[in-house]
This record gives C-alpha cells, structure tokens and sequence, in this order.
C-alpha cells in the first residue's frame, strides 16, 4: 500500500473507530427472526457507508432470507475486477452473563475492542470499505474494477446466496474473489490459505433391534455378516 493510502487512513482514524463503534452495536443475529429489523438496518448501514466510499453502484438485494448488500466500481475496461466478499451478520451472544461487558455495547480494555461481531466481522468489512475510500479521496479511484457482496445470512450457511450469485451474475463478474472474513498472522506476515472449509450435512437411518437393548451389553456388537466382514 502506498504511503499515501497508509496515510490517509491514519489520518481518519479516529472516524473509522467511530464508524465501526456505531456498526457493532446493531445486534445483526441472522439466526433468530426477531433480529429481522435489526439486519434490514445493518444493511442499510453498509450500503451508506459503501456509497461514502464512491462506489457508484450499490444497491440492498433481497433474497428468501436476509439481504445482501451489493455494490460495483467499474473504473476501466482494461483492468481486471476484484470480487470482495464479507458478511455483516453475527451469531447470537449467548450465554450472555459470560460477557464482561454487553455484547452490542462495544468497549475498549487494555487496547482490545470487545463486542460481537468485532473480529467477525464487521471489522474485517469496514477495513476495505475504508481502503476504497482512501483510494478515492486521495486518486479518485480504486486502481482496478470492483465488486462487493456484503451478505446478510453467513452465520446461518448462506442459503439463499446461490440464487442470488444467480441472480447478480453481471453486477458480480470477476476475475478474481478477495474474501475479507479471515485470519491473519499478523500485520506484517505474510498468509496463504490453501484450503477452506465449508458445510456439509447428511443424514443417517440405521435399522436396529426392534426392542431396546443394553447399551454396555450389546453397544458394541455387529452384525453377523459385519463380524465376518470385519475378520
């Protein structure tokens, strides 16, 4: 990053934190219903904050679910595009008397900022809204293309987000995806992630006794044919 960038950014320190302070306490908990208002104004709130940045496209898409916040800087034809992807919803906080402080009240203690969604990842998201922002106080744009999608239900395996990759195909065209919603080492080391994970479920039925049996006595044994196999 050019010292330039690097110093517009500390130059707004003090205004991200303020930014990011305001974000957290919106309880955006994509997995309980009750929360549906609190997600619709969490979306609002990064689709503000995406157009501040001088993204000339961005719009709130709505899915069966929760919403998503989309958005496209198309600087130029020649360079390639960057797919930025994150997530503005959080998990639930409970148990909740484990806290030493409320969740959606974030605080600061000895240089940590404490609250949900902090590390995971309303942080992660304004950090490259911000950088966008840099970009475009300082050269009037990014120095490639740019698309962002800004999901409203990861917390919960994203089900509605395959129609709406569908959906937003041309809005979303990239070379290539750059997802905010990890880890790093450090500021100054260097990652590489070979691998994610992801979500797989199955289901299992298993035919048995037709009574109850011992679990200690009879727990343990196989069938006949699976003994011979087993052997």
């Amino acid at each position: 990053m050019s010292d330039t960038i690097e110093h517009e950014l500390a130059s707004q320190e003090a205004a991200h934190l303020a930014e990011l302070l305001e974000l957290l306490r919106l309880p955006s908990i994509s997995a309980l219903p009750e929360h549906a208002a609190d997600i619709a104004r969490t979306a609002e709130f990064v689709a503000a904050a995406l157009t501040r940045a001088g993204v000339p496209e961005v719009e709130i898409a709505p899915t069966a679910g929760w919403p998503s916040v989309l958005g496209r800087w198309q600087v130029d034809d020649r360079p390639p595009t960057v797919l930025v992807y994150g997530h503005f919803d959080v998990q639930p906080a409970d148990p909740l008397d484990l806290w030493e402080s409320p969740p959606f009240a974030p605080e600061i203690r000895d240089g940590d900022l404490y609250a949900r969604g902090a590390a995971d990842m309303k942080a992660n998201l304004l950090a490259i809204v911000n950088t966008v922002a840099a970009f475009q106080r300082t050269a009037g744009e990014p120095p490639l293309n740019m698309a962002f999608l800004f999901e409203g239900e990861e917390e919960i395996g994203s089900p509605n987000l395959a129609p709406l990759l569908d959906a937003k195909r041309e809005l979303l065209a990239a070379d290539v995806v750059l997802s905010v919603d990890g880890g790093m080492e450090g500021p100054d080391t260097p990652s590489l992630t070979v691998s994610s994970k992801g979500l797989a479920a199955c289901q299992i039925d298993l035919t048995t006794s037709t009574t109850d049996l011992h679990s200690g006595e009879c727990g343990h044994k196989l069938p006949q044919s699976r003994r011979l196999a087993a052997a």
